[in-house]
């Protein structure tokens, strides 16, 4: 059977449709890399202060207060940093002024992120082409038919489109509050949202760090 360009419309539809439904359903945020300290597996900590090195106080706090939020879900105490620590911070706090913030806190664990870098990745999706209709029957159809074909150009149904984009790359990092030795560690990439998504965007990547720190047995 000749495809026709409504068939062949249809089918870029059905296509584009299962494409969206493949991205909605892809993770935000994948790990790049992951450790765990042995010395530290299964051996839960009891607070956990969570930082987000960052000049966005916004960004800090949504962070921040998401990552308390779905520690508190597995059963760990934990607290925001920007509680104990100064607010719109251009650069890090002094190590004294720090220390107390930790012992304010009453923590023996300290989680740290940062936003180390951004890449981009480019996808082009081909165009889909239909061929010119085939009729079938008799008549004077034939010769403007024949002699169509030496100017017929294909009809574009979908002319492609060139996609960029945006991963930010990120490194979460556990330690053990009294001496300062790594209990885990990790880095990931997420795909920045469109406009307006970034909440959902740092719930992903809380969700991912957590579920990853679980699957190691340090929290």
């Amino acid at each position: 059977m000749i495809a026709t360009p409504s068939r062949i419309a249809r089918r870029a539809f059905v296509l584009a449709l299962t494409a969206l439904a493949l991205a909605a359903c892809s993770p935000a945020t994948t790990l790049v890399s992951q450790w765990g300290n042995p010395e530290f597996v299964g051996k839960p900590f009891k607070r956990v202060l969570v930082i987000a090195v960052t000049p966005d106080p916004i960004g800090q706090r949504i962070f921040e207060d998401q990552m308390v939020a779905q520690l508190g879900a597995r059963g760990v105490n934990a607290v925001q940093g920007y509680m104990f620590l100064p607010t719109n911070q251009t650069g890090p706090v002094p190590e004294p002024q720090m220390r107390e913030a930790v012992k304010k806190a009453g923590a023996d664990a300290i989680l740290l992120t940062r936003a180390t870098r951004t890449t981009q990745q480019t996808t082009v999706t081909p165009p889909v082409i239909a061929g010119p209709v085939v009729g079938v029957g008799w008549g004077g159809f034939y010769g403007m038919y024949s002699g169509w074909w030496p100017s017929a150009g294909p009809f574009v149904v979908d002319p492609g489109q060139v996609i960029t984009t945006t991963y930010v790359i990120a490194e979460t990092r556990l330690f053990e509050a009294n001496n300062g030795a790594l209990a885990w560690a990790a880095t990931t990439s997420t795909e920045q949202q469109a406009s307006g998504g970034s909440n959902a965007m740092i719930q992903q990547f809380v969700q991912t760090l957590v579920d990853a720190m679980a699957r190691d047995r340090v929290i």
